[in-house]
């Protein structure tokens, strides 16, 4: 896609596909909508280890003490994989969300890759970050709870046969007890189907 003039015009601050190495059965598999460009590089191998282990942002920062705080921490270290909807990396991600137009292709062609993988890999449980990536994958979310004036703030799916919870996405406004509650019933979820 990047030798299309067209395609490969939009990616202009790096492309990265996965943010961890392949894990057969991950105990979680974390879907966000898109990566910032912080580092625009493209993808060419798989990461070493789960990039958001070291990282200094703000998304990953909030992840690991999460983890901390729900039991979740060995999960994340050693058996957690982690996609974004959009495999163009870009500061400005409400582009992305365009209906027609290279935008939009990269979408569905990423959509139909991290879906494909996940069907390959398996894993014991999905959380799913912010409502631009749960509209991504057309997430169907049940027993969900909303706030005024932010949306969604917690709900329950399946994606392809595996049980998924929504999450506030890390990096935006976020009250910590529904992020919390987001992180337990992923830890639930684990232990029903460890």
């Amino acid at each position: 896609m990047l030798k299309d003039p067209e395609l490969g015009s939009v990616v202009k601050d790096g492309l990265l596909i996965s943010y961890g190495p392949p894990i057969l059965e991950p105990d979680l598999l974390l879907l966000s909508f898109q990566g910032g460009g912080d580092s625009p590089v493209v993808q060419e191998t798989w990461p070493q280890e789960l990039l958001y282990l070291n990282s200094p942002y703000k998304f990953g920062t909030k992840l690991r003490e999460l983890c901390r705080d729900t039991g979740l921490s060995e999960s994340l270290r050693s058996s957690a994989m982690a996609f974004p909807a959009v495999f163009p990396q870009d500061k400005q991600a409400g582009r992305w969300i365009k209906e027609t137009g290279p935008h939009a292709d990269w979408r569905r062609h990423s959509v139909d890759w991290v879906t494909r993988l996940a069907k390959a890999i398996k894993p014991k449980v999905v959380i799913v970050f912010g409502k631009n990536a749960s509209d991504a994958f057309e997430f169907r979310w049940e027993d969900t709870e909303s706030a005024p004036g932010r949306g969604l703030i917690f709900g329950v799916s399946t994606f392809h046969d595996t049980p998924a919870v929504f999450c506030r996405h890390l990096s935006q406004g976020y009250s910590n007890p529904e992020v919390l509650k987001s992180f337990r019933h992923a830890k639930r979820l684990l232990l029903k189907r460890s």
